[in-house]
């Protein structure tokens, strides 16, 4: 049949990019291309991570109402930064080509999970070393049509989107950093990071390290995520890490019925969480009751002793330890119930 075409046309197309996590193989992604208009044949596109360069035919044509889209499954057998550069004709001869900043990290089974985008702003850290298989999390910034809806508050610079194939190194508990340019010189100023979900942009309650040279927060998954400054005020710009571990002295004390046991967990450089413990023993050193056991995030902590043990029996009155063990660090304060 016959093709109709523009002579005059003399507008290259463009192409809008994206990766998705491949649904069968952990070490691959699907490419997913968009052209701006009809294409004759299919694009390529061009792979460059470090010193290794590839081209594949994105040729699987996906119809849709909202135009055509083009994929291809394309396994990364490096790690690094790079990026994808897209090429493609249109029915008049014109060449259009769209390049793309990645990242590809394969990560080896017992290694922590860290990636970092390509301008080294963002980086991402795992609480728990991957299983038994090799992982592969990659990342790109995504198209600009993520309108930010917080008015107070600014951008700074792009969003970057990172994920994997692999279903269980999606979600978990990571530290994300962003390490600006500069840092506001404004105590009114604060930089919060937000998760794209739900076609929104969600705000991360934000810390600052106590270096002030980055500033983190604590997502619950993979993601988009961008930075913002904006009011210190905010309910998510949550202050400055604190510089080491400490236990506070109860209060009251001596106390009655109850009392306040507060302590603040330091950033840990090679570990996004840490194990922690808080534990209530007598005189004899007999460990009456647990408040806390668990992996958590650096932060400030605020827990309650009611007097009882792990039976709900209250104890009677006397000289009570608050014991808080950090990984192989432990801190003691010396406690009075008087009843």
């Amino acid at each position: 049949g016959w093709r109709l075409f523009r002579i005059d046309d003399l507008t290259p197309p463009e192409f809008f990019f994206g990766m998705v996590p491949n649904p069968v193989a952990t070490l691959a992604v699907d490419l997913i291309v968009k052209p701006s208009e009809e294409l004759d044949g299919s694009p390529q596109a061009v792979v460059n991570i470090g010193m290794e360069s590839d081209t594949t035919e994105v040729s699987h044509k996906i119809e849709s109402s909202d135009g055509d889209l083009f994929s291809a499954k394309y396994y990364f057998t490096v790690s690094g930064s790079g990026n994808v550069k897209i090429l493609g004709t249109d029915p008049s001869g014109n060449l259009g080509e769209s390049t793309v900043s990645i990242v590809a990290y394969r990560i080896n089974p017992g290694e922590p999970l860290f990636a970092a985008d390509c301008d080294n702003r963002f980086e991402i850290r795992g609480s728990q070393p991957i299983g038994k298989e090799t992982a592969l999390v990659f990342g790109y910034s995504p198209p600009e049509e993520q309108s930010f809806d917080h008015f107070e508050w600014t951008p700074l610079g792009a969003p970057f989107r990172f994920s994997s194939s692999d279903r269980a190194v999606r979600t978990g508990k990571y530290e994300l950093s962003y390490i600006p340019s500069t840092s506001p010189n404004n105590h009114d100023k604060a930089i919060i990071i937000f998760q794209r979900a739900a076609g929104t942009w969600l705000p991360l309650e934000t810390w600052q390290s106590y270096r002030g040279e980055r500033w983190i927060t604590y997502p619950d998954s993979l993601g988009t995520f961008l930075a913002a400054v904006g009011p210190a005020t905010d309910q998510f710009a949550s202050g400055i890490l604190p510089r080491r571990h400490t236990l506070a002295q109860n209060v009251p004390n001596p106390f009655n019925a109850s009392t306040k046991i507060e302590f603040a967990l330091a950033e840990n450089e090679s570990a996004a969480l840490q194990n922690v413990r808080l534990d209530i023993y007598n005189i004899l050193g007999q460990r009456i009751t647990t408040l806390m056991s668990g992996v958590i995030t650096p932060g400030q902590y605020s827990l309650t002793w009611d007097g009882l043990d792990d039976s709900k029996r209250s104890v009677p009155s006397g000289i009570y330890f608050g014991r808080l063990t950090v990984e192989t660090r432990t801190l003691t304060i010396k406690m009075v119930l008087m009843k």
